[in-house]
């Protein structure tokens, strides 16, 4: 659950030692309360909104986000090269890190000059802060 207008997130395949915790990022947003919204620098289900990879991949247009104060249920599934993001049940955003695609997202981000950015075959997991009023819950990681 997060506060109006909040922005947080959940990284992984961060590299251990990395002081800029880096990592493919599940993006956990208010999109209707952020100022980016609110301003146009952000679409709806552009890759900055909720359960984005975020800067890489867009949401599909068939998520379903429950109002700010109540509880979203979300999915990180990586199985080998392959990343889904799911959102109340819903498939909402998926690559395969490493393909010609993702490479070519990569190389047109803001990621560009970070080496090997998101190909770590391991890495940690992080709850990613940004100022905001944010909670998390059952918060579960199983070994595929």
């Amino acid at each position: 659950m997060i506060d109006a207008g909040g922005n947080s997130g959940v990284k992984y395949f961060v590299k251990e030692g990395n002081n800029d915790a880096l990592g493919i990022e599940y993006q956990i947003l208010d999109d209707a309360g952020h100022p980016w919204m609110k301003d146009g620098r952000m679409k709806p289900n552009d890759f900055h909104t909720v359960g984005a990879i975020y800067e890489l991949y867009p949401t599909s247009a068939n998520k379903v986000t429950k109002p700010v104060g109540e509880w979203n249920s979300s999915r990180i599934l990586c199985s080998g090269k392959h990343v889904e993001h799911w959102l109340n049940g819903v498939k909402v955003a998926e690559c395969e890190r490493g393909s010609d695609d993702f490479n070519t997202r990569i190389a047109a981000s803001k990621f560009k000059d970070i080496p090997n950015f998101g190909l770590h075959e391991k890495g940690l997991i992080l709850l990613q802060d940004h100022g905001s009023v944010v909670w998390f819950r059952n918060i579960k990681i199983k070994k595929m």
